[in-house]
């Protein structure tokens, strides 16, 4: 991770001018009412990136404080004296002498009665394995092994770069092993010396300004704060070091609230810094008396926990966000950190989630590093629900079957139309900027139904690869939207060797970051580095439907922001996705508004296999490897136990684009035109590890670019193929009377309705349908249907919804939209 003064040489910029904390603060503060006032008088036709700011959530972790970059000056609780304070608090006070503790005891009888098997943790010989085996077998010889692994323990102290030291492992075994009366008071103040040592090398590291914070900052003011809890001394030095590393670790769990997932992706997450994290919050919540903040540490590390069971798709793996790695398969690492969070929580879910892991990967769900660990981690009382199949059926019982992670930031969410392993599952991202290993995937969704049927087609191996940069990170290698301006420019430093203008999204940190804080990455929101990107304006959820409304206009160069120093490529551009859950269909609509019409705009789809269409033109290479042109509205997706029908409803006239084969598959245009296909295939870095999903083909619909504004509205019908026949109706429909766009589904007509609102609204064709829905409207607003003779009265919800049942059937239905007063 390059030093801040190395990433402005790589993003060839001058140093950021200073921000006015004031303007931060500002945004923060704005209230509720302004945001209701903007949805009653509809969508502007251009977006307000002021508006948008205050949709940045407001329940950031000592929010206030920390944007405002103010230094703590009191600890946040006290230094309970007795040990363990990490986890296990009922260990206090325990007498050894009497044998195992009599919790453990009972927890060891449950693992007898269920016949859980597991690893005798005196069997391994580091130091932590040594501290379990104690606390499991207090014995003397035990406990004198204990003593000598701590003073045997090798100290590898933290670098700037790469490696976050060991510290902790240290400072663990150090916390069970202060229970031991044979560890005298002299070693216990060897073993302190040492690790005070190197917790002020944490701190240095900590008060500079090179450490980014959804990464290796993370890790080191985990690390710190650890440390810096199971210290005993009473000197001011300890005190002070205490203050500081519990100021950069509530940073990190500032951030995390934020996210409540990790935006560099899984593995960085499970691989380098779930445990760490974890473990330190345990010692916030059982080290400190009378802490203000433990409430939120815990329903931190609950929702975060959680992120990890919506995350987990019907084959056993992790969806991929970011620059992902082999942990998405959920072995090894993710089980031993579940049972840890389910511990200090104690979450249900989590447990029954814990067992899950069990049931689809058996002893592998434990690293065997980490096997030591299970007698201690793995509460058995929480697990309250049967699980005996690798099925999240009954560990999603009493979860909802949608949720977003880090509303109001991260934006990561997840569709479930049930938590069996036949489940259509759908996830959807519309979030800002946070780290180098992040990508530009801003209104990118998935889907699987029986196997991966839309996909992320990106892989990851060598960071600096024209596979990454050209291709892996960047929107085209998404299930998102395209916006081509010629010419336009996409190298943000010199790493960027050619010119790669493929129509996506704006590269604001690819190669590097440095957030310092929490205060550094609000500074930087529509100002700035400008890390903004998506947001959601609504969302709504529903026994029959699921609704996410996203803005994605701060993704793209726009005329509020450019970073080629130009008037945008667009005004505006909105997603809405809308799950049908009876019939099992998922539909996307999209507004663009580019600057001009020539911009032309192209919706993606990455698939494993090659999209089917009846009619094709080969353009370059030939129809098994290289790129066609199709009139065809309708394409399939056939998979080995799945399909996918994916069907253009709007627009009527654009073309369909097949791009795929071995030396097309990483195909992105240059010169940002999008019609001379002229473009490269980015294949050089690209890796075939089967923790990835190995896209081989894309499916684009391309608008004409003949204006400036085009409506996208997609139906995608996923089907096991035993039910592949099962195809609700489905036919656009007529809207006259505003840019609205509707289509029958079914028996129930769906209109998403224009950003510019005009009075009255006719919907023709419409004679089938027997429901009507209306989304996009704004909050509470009021309109009349009408349908033949009768005449209903409807509200819109608070996500600017509608919907009812028709009185009557009718070849026309009319919408009369009342205009929204004002208040004074």
């Amino acid at each position: 991770m390059a030093s801040k003064k190395k990433q402005r040489v790589l993003k060839g910029k001058q140093p950021r001018k200073g921000v006015s904390v004031s303007l931060i603060i500002v945004c923060l503060l704005t209230t509720f009412a302004v945001i209701a006032d903007q949805l009653a008088s509809h969508w502007p036709l251009e977006f307000s990136p002021k508006v948008l700011n205050d949709e940045v959530d407001q329940r950031s972790l000592l929010a206030g404080d920390l944007v405002q970059g103010k230094a703590a000056t009191k600890l946040d609780g006290q230094l309970k004296s007795q040990h363990p304070r990490i986890f296990l608090p009922f260990l206090a006070g325990w007498d050894p002498a009497a044998g195992v503790h009599p919790t453990l005891k009972t927890r060891l009888a449950i693992f007898k009665q269920r016949k859980v098997s597991s690893v005798n943790p005196c069997v391994y010989q580091h130091v932590m394995a040594r501290a379990a085996c104690w606390v499991l077998a207090p014995t003397t010889e035990n406990g004198n092994l204990m003593v000598k692994r701590m003073f045997d323990f090798y100290l590898k102290s933290p670098e700037e770069s790469g490696y976050y030291g060991n510290a902790w492992k240290l400072a663990f075994a150090y916390d069970l092993a202060v229970l031991y009366p044979g560890f005298s008071a002299e070693q216990q103040q060897e073993i302190q010396s040492r690790l005070k040592k190197e917790l002020k090398k944490y701190i240095r590291l900590l008060e500079g300004d090179d450490l980014s914070l959804w990464h290796g900052r993370a890790s080191m003011a985990a690390n710190a704060f650890l440390i810096a809890m199971i210290l005993d001394t009473n000197t001011d030095d300890h005190q002070t070091l205490l203050l500081q590393s519990q100021r950069h670790f509530l940073d990190v769990m500032a951030a995390l609230e934020l996210t409540e997932g990790w935006p560099e992706g899984y593995s960085y997450w499970i691989n380098n810094r779930a445990l760490v994290l974890a473990l330190a919050a345990g010692a916030y919540l059982n080290g400190l008396n009378d802490a203000k903040e433990a409430a939120r540490i815990k329903e931190i590390m609950r929702r975060t926990g959680h992120w990890h069971i919506y995350a987990t798709r019907p084959d056993h793996r992790i969806e991929h966000v970011g620059d992902e790695g082999a942990r998405v398969d959920l072995k090894d690492i993710t089980r031993p950190y579940i049972d840890f969070v389910a511990q200090i929580t104690g979450d249900p879910f989590l447990a029954a989630y814990s067992q899950y892991l069990f049931q689809a990967y058996g002893g592998s769900s434990y690293h065997d590093s980490y096997r030591w660990a299970f007698r201690l981690f793995n509460e058995p009382k929480l697990l309250t629900r049967f699980i005996d199949s690798p099925s999240l059926k009954h560990v999603g019982q009493g979860l909802p079957r949608f949720d977003i992670f880090g509303k109001g930031a991260f934006n990561l969410g997840y569709i479930r139309s049930d938590w069996t392993n036949n489940a259509t599952y759908i996830s959807f991202r519309a979030g800002h900027n946070f780290t180098h290993h992040g990508h530009y995937d801003a209104g990118h969704f998935t889907l699987f139904k029986g196997e991966p049927l839309a996909v992320n087609s990106s892989s990851y191996t060598l960071f600096d690869k024209p596979n990454r940069l050209n291709y892996a990170l960047r929107t085209v290698a998404k299930n998102s939207l395209l916006i081509l301006r010629p010419e336009e420019r996409v190298q943000p430093n010199r790493l960027f060797k050619e010119n790669i203008a493929a129509g996506g999204q704006r590269l604001t940190m690819p190669t590097g970051s440095a957030v310092r804080n929490i205060k550094d990455w609000y500074q930087n929101l529509y100002q700035g580095e400008h890390w903004e990107a998506g947001v959601i304006l609504q969302q709504e959820s529903q026994t029959d439907f699921d609704y996410v409304l996203m803005d994605l206009t701060a993704a793209y160069n726009n005329t509020h922001f450019d970073d080629n120093g130009k008037q945008g490529k667009v005004w505006r551009v909105t997603r809405e996705l809308l799950y049908l859950r009876p019939q099992d269909r998922l539909l996307i609509h999209d507004f663009i508004h580019a600057v001009k019409p020539n911009y032309r705009k192209k919706w993606l789809l990455h698939t494993l296999v090659k999209p089917e269409v009846s009619s094709g033109k080969v353009i370059k290479g030939n129809k098994n490897d290289g790129i066609m042109l199709s009139d065809d509205s309708q394409v399939l997706v056939k998979g080995k136990v799945a399909q996918l029908t994916v069907d253009r409803v709007f627009p009527i006239d654009a073309k369909t684009e097949v791009i795929g084969g071995p030396h097309y598959r990483f195909y992105a245009d240059t010169d940002g035109d999008g019609a001379t296909y002229d473009g490269k295939n980015q294949a050089d870095g690209a890796s075939s590890k089967p923790w990835f999903d190995q896209a081989q083909w894309r499916l684009g619909f391309v608008s004409s670019g003949q204006q400036e504004v085009d409506q996208f509205l997609v139906s995608l019908t996923p089907r096991l193929k035993l039910k592949q026949s099962d195809y609700p109706a489905l036919k656009p429909l007529l809207a006259v009377g505003q840019q609205a766009r509707a289509v029958l589904s079914g028996d129930r007509a769906v209109v998403f309705v224009a950003h510019e609102m005009a009075d009255v609204l006719a919907i023709k064709q419409a004679g089938q349908a027997k429901q009507l829905l209306i989304v996009g409207l704004a909050m509470a607003q009021s309109v009349d249907i009408q349908v033949g003779s009768e005449k209903i009265t409807v509200m819109a919800n608070n996500a600017g919804i509608v919907t009812t049942k028709l009185p009557q059937s009718a070849e026309k239905i009319l919408i009369f939209f009342k205009k929204q007063r004002k208040s004074n």
